[in-house]
């Protein structure tokens, strides 16, 4: 059974579907003619973002086939909270619930009750044996209630819904779960770097930095040198995400020499931005 998943990226909606082998036998990106990222004006124009959305689909599936899509969905990170904070677990439950919706309602103190919250504790133990980090991951309830409309108008029923950084890393090499060194994760999308640090396969710190005047140098080496102060050296570096992620790229071969650093293809075209889509629907695939 061929495993298909969806990513919306503000106004770009891009489609991958893996057959049993999984080969990729569609990749597609095209412009959805609006911005998925503006949910006030999505939800004042529901009935002219259905007609755009289901037009897109048309225009990659036969209209002759009239079985509804089953597909993993994709959100990227910019439409999600995400931050790392310590958390002390010698205290109970209920004190770790209410330190993590404070958190989240320093940041939206009007919206906060409206979302959808999880976390993962990251075993770091940057701050001591008991109290440790956490990553935060909160979306918008009216995000996921759009986003499931969307797709129902559109005769697709959804499998999951993950977000794209995360879901990248099932692209990785297969030997990157017994790997010991540190391993760094970079995806690049509209001048927003997400970086994960992952040790034998478990997420051990999680940032993300605005690209400020294109200038990406001070952010990734930023980053790196936080990365070697406390965690120690990173050996490995993998990435994906749009054409500037090339310039990282070079910018780290160039740079860090003791680093391998490598771009994500894969298919062997060259093309780097569907590495996250190919994470899901790899995944999807060998969970039917």
């Amino acid at each position: 059974m061929n495993s298909l998943a969806l990513e919306f990226s503000r106004d770009v909606l891009r489609i991958i579907e893996l057959n049993d082998s999984a080969e990729v036998v569609l990749k597609k990106e095209i412009n959805l003619g609006f911005n998925i990222n503006e949910v006030n004006l999505m939800k004042k124009n529901r009935k002219e973002i259905y007609y755009l959305f289901a037009e897109a689909l048309s225009n990659v599936f036969p209209e002759e086939d009239e079985s509804p899509l089953n597909a993993g969905i994709l959100i990227n990170t910019d439409q999600t909270f995400l931050s790392t904070l310590p958390v002390d677990f010698n205290e109970d439950q209920s004190n770790i619930d209410s330190h993590i919706l404070w958190e989240l309602s320093n940041y939206y103190p009007e919206t906060y009750k409206n979302f959808n919250i999880k976390y993962y504790r990251l075993n770091n133990n940057l701050t001591g044996k008991n109290i440790d980090d956490i990553l935060l991951i909160a979306v918008d309830k009216n995000r996921i209630e759009l986003l499931n409309s969307l797709c129902i108008e559109a005769g697709i029923k959804i499998r999951n819904i993950e977000i794209s950084h995360f879901a990248a890393e099932k692209c990785l090499p297969a030997d990157y779960k017994d790997e010991a060194q540190n391993i760094l994760l970079i995806g690049c999308r509209n001048l927003r770097m997400d970086f994960s640090l992952i040790r034998k396969g478990k997420l051990k710190n999680y940032d993300y930095r605005i690209i400020e005047d294109k200038n990406f140098q001070s952010s990734v080496l930023s980053h790196i040198n936080f990365l070697k102060s406390s965690f120690d050296s990173v050996k490995k570096v993998y990435l994906y995400g749009d054409d500037y992620t090339r310039s990282i790229s070079k910018f780290l071969n160039e740079d860090f020499e003791y680093m391998q650093t490598a771009l994500i293809n894969i298919d062997g075209t060259g093309d780097i931005s569907f590495c996250p889509l190919y994470g899901l629907a790899l995944k999807n695939s060998l969970t039917v």
